[in-house]
């Protein structure tokens, strides 16, 4: 007898099914695509801007270049100052995807448009994983893609991150991969290693906000788990127990590898310094009423007063969200795989959103809103798929008022503002558009009336986008720097290859672009081989340098500043910028320039002019030896070769013991050999590199950095790889009996 050559129904329908959903994926990533080039059409710098222009971009492209010269780990001595960006870890110095980007980042010459694509091709990935996520757990197509797009362009991710925090970013885009993985057939091997390659991306990106919405999703995840496990002993009881231990083992194998990002900054802890203020103020946290007016296309921007500029102006996580939460049987919907960790994840991030924060990073409890934001959708979106309520006349009500309440909210931050009522008008007509689809859907089986209301949701979010990006085309507080899409160059009147300090207390809203193009600017906004500032910019500083300077978070100094530079440091004589080795440096009109005069006296000339920037240089050369700028004691020494994390030099030392002191900023890290004998690296005045040679010593002496913590970070890597092992050698199939 023959077997039947044609497939069977339920391979028929499986195939059917994952064509479907391959379908619905790409539909998802076509409308954020459409969405980015709406926003481009619209506003093409809206992607470039903020931190991404002035900090992330740069720096960025600086590591790509390094890293193809062949540099691992990146540091660079002249970026100390203000910060140095190989000890930040939200750069994401061991997270292969972002070394990656900084790598294709190297090879752009047009900023503008390199930063566009960065955001898009992360935008997609949180769209993609968002999707996944929610077919896995059996989210119809539409309304998966629906919400997929929600989330990827809701405001705080559209006006936060893409367009400026890019490490935020980076970040957040692995939190759907990892909740995906765990709902992935148990036992299933490649299901456990994408907990532990995508936990590991989340912590290794370095952003430690993400860190606690994947600590908020994993408590969830544990409630549903514990929740839903078989009732009495026995053998299912045993299955259940293996395979909630090996998720929870692979997840926290990923977890421990990513914590490598973490032991150089703490490692380093005296030494380096938040910038800015750390103390919550209440300023920056939003309050309930914000979070009630997630339906809104307008809403109070982060670090703005909600009365004086409304901001932020789009939806938080899809307008059509508070929506389908009337349309949900929640009673049901508590039994259905998914509703209870996106339920808890919300409570807690919502929870999260309203308290304040005294450590640092996570001082603006609105960050934790990239979590609310995932788990938002995840909850009503799942719920409304798997426990539909009929549209009631009660539902219906509640839903059109809900929306009324969230434009009221959205208005009373600013009456008099004509895009708000705008928005908040066009945002309450999608919603009664939308209850007339979905009523209608429950008046028959008609598959298109399930499918066109989350078809409607999707297409109107794109729409609604780029409305709002045409009435508030200014992401990030306005803070577009004016750089040019060009790679910078020198700027006019400066000597490429010199150690160059800028000197500017703050910029006049008047006159920011006009100093921007000719040199003086935020952070590395001008990084680039020919010109290299020492103050940049940075969330950590180094303690010592930055105190005695008074250099704030993007370089900036106080008024004493040129005064300071000045300063003898005693336990050397010389003068700050001369262990500094600063040989260049540009000052803003105004308060800085009289002071620099004042301060410098006859041993510094102008050299040029440019759009109010004045260029100094010594009237005398700084002596130097390659990166050595003061040598205490009768020694010889003579440069060998230069690169940033390794220095070499022929030394002859006299009868006495030389010191040698070092333009480069301290960090733990720095070690020292001459002649392969290893020789102590201590700090003069917490700040500079230094190396005493012994009397009558003569050799080759090799100076090299490499991030504190080596051997922890190698024992975090193999303790996460053991982990991930073990997770995937845990039985977990159900017995034979």
């Amino acid at each position: 007898m023959t077997a039947d050559p044609r497939p069977s129904r339920a391979r028929r329908l499986a195939g059917w099914a994952s064509a479907h959903h391959l379908g619905w994926l790409a539909v998802s990533v076509l409308a954020v695509a459409v969405a980015v080039v709406v926003i481009w059409v619209v506003k093409a710098r809206f992607l470039f801007t903020g931190d991404k222009q002035s900090l992330f971009m740069p720096v960025m492209r600086d590591i790509g270049h390094r890293l193809l010269h062949g540099e691992f780990p990146v540091i660079d001595p002249d970026l100390g100052a203000a910060g140095n960006y190989a000890l930040n870890p939200q750069f994401g110095l061991y997270e292969p995807f972002q070394l990656l980007t900084s790598v294709v980042l190297s090879r752009a010459d047009n900023l503008v448009v390199a930063g566009a694509l960065w955001s898009a091709v992360l935008l997609m990935g949180l769209c993609v994983g968002t999707a996944l996520l929610l077919l896995r757990l059996r989210v119809p197509g539409a309304w998966a893609a629906a919400g997929a797009v929600g989330v990827s362009l809701a405001g705080y991710t559209l006006y936060q991150f893409a367009p400026s925090w890019m490490a935020g970013m980076g970040s957040v885009v692995w939190l759907p991969w990892w909740w995906w993985s765990w709902y992935g057939r148990p036992g299933s091997r490649w299901s456990l290693l994408g907990l532990g390659v995508f936990g590991y991306l989340v912590v290794a990106t370095g952003w430690a906000p993400t860190w606690l919405a994947a600590g908020f999703i994993g408590l969830g995840l544990l409630s549903e788990d514990v929740a839903g496990r078989p009732r009495g002993g026995g053998r299912e009881l045993r299955r259940w127990g293996r395979s909630l231990l090996s998720r929870v083992l692979a997840s926290l194998g990923g977890v421990v590898a990513g914590a490598t990002v973490t032991v150089p900054l703490l490692e380093a802890y005296q030494y380096t310094v938040r910038t800015t203020a750390v103390a919550d103020t209440g300023r920056f946290r939003p309050n309930l009423a914000d979070l009630l007016s997630l339906a809104s296309p307008t809403h109070g921007f982060y670090d703005q007063v909600p009365a004086a500029h409304p901001g932020a102006p789009i939806f938080f996580v899809g307008w059509f969200v508070l929506v389908l939460a009337w349309g949900v049987c929640w009673s049901r919907a508590s039994r259905v795989r998914g509703v209870v960790a996106a339920g808890v994840a919300t409570a807690l991030a919502a929870l999260a959103t309203q308290l304040p924060f005294f450590l640092g990073p996570l001082r603006q409890g609105l960050r934790n809103l990239e979590g609310f934001q995932l788990c938002v959708v995840i909850l009503v979106v799942v719920a409304y798929a798997h426990a539909p309520a009929a549209w009631t006349r009660r539902r219906t009500t509640g839903a059109v008022a809900s929306s009324l309440v969230t434009a009221y909210l959205a208005w009373a931050q600013d009456p008099t503002s004509r895009r708000v009522l705008v928005g908040a008008a066009l945002v309450t007509g999608c919603v009664v558009v939308l209850l007339v689809l979905l009523r209608l859907g429950t008046r028959g089986e008609v598959h298109r009336w399930v499918t066109l209301p989350a078809t409607f949701a999707l297409a109107s979010t794109v729409l609604l986008t780029g409305w709002a990006v045409h009435a508030y085309p200014y992401p990030a507080g306005h803070n577009d720097h004016g750089v040019s899409a060009e790679p910078p160059g020198r700027a006019p009147g400066l000597a490429p290859d010199l150690p160059t300090l800028t000197i500017y207390q703050r910029l006049p809203q008047a006159g920011l672009h006009r100093l921007y193009r000719h040199g003086i600017g935020y952070g590395f906004t001008r990084l680039s081989p020919a010109y290299r500032l020492v103050n940049g910019a940075s969330s950590i500083g180094q303690h010592y340098l930055n105190k005695q300077l008074c250099l704030g978070w993007y370089g900036q100094g106080c008024a004493q500043l040129p005064a300071r530079l000045m300063a003898v440091e005693p336990t050397t004589g010389a003068s700050w910028i001369d262990l500094l080795g600063i040989q260049q440096v540009q000052v803003a009109p105004g308060k800085p320039d009289l002071a620099w005069q004042r301060a410098a006296g006859t041993a510094w000339v102008p050299v040029g002019r440019s759009g109010g920037v004045t260029v100094y240089h010594r009237a005398r050369p700084l002596p130097t030896v390659g990166r050595i700028t003061e040598v205490q004691g009768p020694a010889t020494v003579t440069t060998l070769s230069l690169e940033n994390g390794r220095q070499r030099y022929q030394v002859q030392a006299g009868n006495a013991d030389t010191r040698l002191v070092f333009r480069d900023i301290y960090w733990p890290g720095y070690s020292a050999t001459l002649d392969g004998r290893p020789l102590a690296v201590t700090p003069v005045a917490g700040a500079f590199v230094s190396v005493v040679v012994p009397s009558g010593a003569a050799g080759e002496l090799v100076v090299s950095y490499s991030p504190a913590g080596t051997e922890v970070m190698i024992g975090l890597w193999l303790g996460g790889a053991a982990l991930l092992l073990v997770a995937m050698a845990v039985p977990v199939r159900k017995e034979p009996s």
